[in-house]
């Protein structure tokens, strides 16, 4: 029953020429060609995807803090794929069902949207959303009112428990995306107008292609300012960054879950409460292993350019 964790930031403005310089974008993207090879090495028949939506799919009518999407479909955003992900319904069904017997209370959705804080790393690991079968799991860390880390760390431990006892010896991928640092240009519910309210209330609009590249070129100059030091954004913290890949790397997961939200808010921005999306897979690494496990450090660089700490980490069973 073997099992890997990678963890790493989504970068979605990688893409993007003139944000940063290009040996930074070529160093970065070394990075991510080694954690390709280490994902082709071990050969993963199940993807688990934890991530999470940038008002992409969800608003604050219905935000669940966890969604296991037994069907899904990438919206496309920021030059990543867009159409159904080959999700695996048998064993999402599967979990849904294990999760709940094991006080995880999931939603779940057979139509569910998703952005690139799920797919881009299918589209870097495996050049697309339909190469392997995948159950994705969106967890709520841009809506108002996020689960509690520890809460995150219980959906991971749970995952962790149902690969060990009913997946047989299936060769099994955890992937999380998203943090460290970083704070995009999002409204915030409790600090907006109440026009803004409503718009966060009802979701996202029908993404054409008009209103897709609009998206994207109000993130453009938000990135621009942020690369030269300027404009609104809260700046990079590397030091916070660097402790908590340090966290993470000691397996201290009872130290990252009494972090406070607002701690997290206040030193990473906004876009840090993100790091649920490593919680979650370390987490259910260290329940699968019974604690033992190793976690690396992989790549670690502050790129303002891309408004994000770019971090990568991967996972192991020590046994393995």
């Amino acid at each position: 029953m073997p099992l890997k964790v990678l963890c790493s930031s989504h970068a979605h403005l990688m893409d993007y020429p003139g944000l940063t310089d290009e040996a930074v974008v070529a160093e970065a993207r070394a990075a991510v060609a080694h954690h390709r090879e280490l994902v082709e090495a071990f050969a993963p028949e199940l993807v688990i995807k934890i991530g999470d939506d940038h008002a992409s799919g969800f608003g604050l009518k219905l935000m669940p803090p966890f969604t296991v999407g037994v069907r899904a479909y990438g919206v496309g955003d920021f030059n990543c794929s867009a159409g159904p992900l080959s999700t695996d319904e048998e064993t999402a069904r599967a979990l849904i069902e294990y999760l709940h017997w094991h006080g995880v209370d999931v939603s779940y959705s057979y139509k569910m949207p998703v952005d690139h804080g799920i797919v881009q790393l299918l589209d870097l690991y495996f050049d697309g959303i339909d190469r392997v079968p995948v159950v994705p799991i969106v967890v709520n860390c841009g809506g108002d009112m996020r689960p509690p880390l520890f809460r995150a760390r219980a959906l991971g431990e749970a995952i962790g428990c149902f690969i060990k006892e009913c997946l047989d010896d299936l060769r099994v991928l955890i992937v999380g995306s998203g943090g460290l640092s970083h704070d995009p240009p999002l409204p915030v519910f409790m600090d907006s107008p109440p026009e803004i309210q409503q718009r966060i209330i009802d979701g996202p609009p029908q993404w054409t292609e008009e209103v897709m590249k609009a998206r994207v070129e109000r993130v453009l100059d938000f990135a621009r300012e942020h690369g030269r030091g300027e404009g609104e954004l809260k700046p990079l913290d590397a030091d916070w960054d660097e402790e908590i890949i340090g966290l993470f790397a000691r397996r201290d997961l009872d130290a990252l879950c009494a972090i406070p939200d607002s701690q997290i808010i206040e030193r990473g921005g906004r876009g840090a409460a993100e790091i649920r999306n490593w919680i979650a897979p370390f987490a259910a690494l260290d329940a699968y292993s019974d604690g033992r496990y190793t976690a690396r450090r992989d790549y670690y660089r502050a790129i303002p350019g891309w408004i994000v700490g770019f971090a990568m980490m991967h996972g192991d069973p020590q046994n393995q």
